[in-house]
């Protein structure tokens, strides 16, 4: 069997993925949180900046929740897999213009952050984990697919307090994605998923939907740390085992280094601890890609029974609404400013980057084009003196990044 025909079903095995981590800092004013992604074949992830005043929908049927976008927001999505992108998508049989039902830019969103500072990471955790979803309504509009949690809660909500309460008003079905892929033998392929939030103000939490409902995990000190499996309940009942937190197995001597997911956490829980107090926004970056680093998984090490690198990470500052990715196959780590988004220019309308483009770096948002792949010709990219801003801006927090990175305390 060809590899990436393996590495395609795999998206149809139970046990077969274990990958992604979060953490998120808030001890000091300058807050910063890092996320992962491990697969075991790269999804093609496509960035989005998306304007307020977008209408939507959950894309569950019938009784789908529906919505207008209040907030702008920059999501990273797998859709660009689900859209036939990659020699992974060719070998599973995902047709060029995607798997149907699909839409590219609303779909597949999995981690971003709002023009408020509302950040989200969507992390896996299988229905072999204990995610179970609801029951769809048939008598009210509240159904949503797991495929556009992210849209949902960027579009709608400015702290994690007022999503949490949004999302105890919507049914999170069980949708089943690329029922027309020949492979799936028409049944589709569920995404079971759980959630990690943060925004401005420091607060955070884990979301799961567990026994077939919304389970929330609300805390400013002990939803900071997130992986996959168990449920985060089981999680902090390994977390206990160690000293820091009451048990008996002492750290750092016995501190967990493989790539499974409870050791993951463990080590992410136990080295947030003594990160450093950052003195720019910039180290506050390099520090939590330190601790991230901590957890990933090189390129071609076993995993679980497979091979599930990480393909990505990304930032975020929650207080100054800049998002970071860094794509592992590119020497840069790009970002988004959304505070230099003009937000009527967009017309209403998604723009898109491919963040695989090797030539990329740093500051990206006159690299967005729009959803044909045209200049959107933004305003501060067309003008004289407001490119000479954003290229100073871009300069100026490279040196920064760069600088941090140095002298950061925490090493991998």
């Amino acid at each position: 069997m060809k590899l990436f025909t393996a590495l395609a079903l795999t998206l149809l095995s139970p046990t077969s993925v274990e990958g992604c981590s979060r953490v998120f800092q808030n001890v000091y004013n300058k807050t910063a949180s890092g996320r992962s992604m491990d697969w075991g074949f790269s999804f093609e992830d496509v960035l989005f900046i998306n304007p307020p005043g977008q209408e939507m929908d959950g894309n569950a049927g019938d009784r789908s929740v529906t919505w207008t976008s209040k907030y702008g927001s920059v999501t990273s999505s797998i859709i660009g897999f689900f859209s036939g992108m990659g020699d992974a998508a060719k070998e599973f049989g995902i047709p060029e213009g995607g798997c149907e039902g699909l839409v590219f830019s609303k779909d597949g969103g999995s981690d971003g952050v709002n023009s408020e500072g509302l950040g989200i990471h969507m992390l896996y955790l299988g229905e072999e984990d204990g995610t179970k979803y609801a029951e769809p309504s048939t008598t009210e509009d509240v159904n949503i697919s797991f495929m556009r949690w992210t849209r949902y809660i960027l579009d709608n909500f400015a702290t994690v307090a007022e999503a949490i309460e949004g999302l105890k008003k919507v049914k999170a079905i069980r949708d089943a994605v690329c029922k027309d892929v020949p492979i799936t033998d028409g049944q589709g392929h569920v995404l079971g998923a759980h959630i990690a939030l943060e925004d401005a103000t420091g607060d955070s939490a884990v979301i799961e939907h567990v026994g077939g409902e919304w389970q929330f995990y609300h805390s400013r000190t002990d939803a900071l740390v997130m992986t996959n499996e168990p449920n985060y309940a089981e999680q902090k009942k390994i977390l206990a085992q160690y000293s820091p937190w009451g048990g008996p197995t002492e750290l750092p001597d016995n501190l967990p280094g493989s790539v499974a997911s409870p050791d993951r956490m463990v080590r992410l829980e136990y080295y947030l601890q003594y990160t450093p107090e950052p003195k720019s926004e910039p180290e506050a970056i390099a520090n939590v890609r330190s601790l991230i680093g901590t957890t990933n998984v090189p390129f071609g090490a076993p995993y679980g029974g497979g091979v599930y690198p990480t393909w990505w990470a990304s930032f975020i500052n929650p207080k100054d609404q800049i998002y970071y990715f860094d794509w592992a196959f590119t020497p840069n780590m790009v970002w988004v400013d959304l505070n230099e988004v003009a937000w009527d220019e967009l017309n209403g309308q998604s723009i898109k980057l491919h963040p695989q483009d090797i030539e990329l770096v740093g500051n990206v948002l006159c690299n967005f084009v729009t959803l044909d792949g045209e200049d959107p010709e933004l305003g501060v990219c067309t003008g004289g003196d407001a490119s000479a801003k954003v290229l100073a801006v871009n300069q100026k927090t490279l040196r920064g990044v760069a600088a941090a990175l140095a002298t950061s305390s925490i090493r991998n």
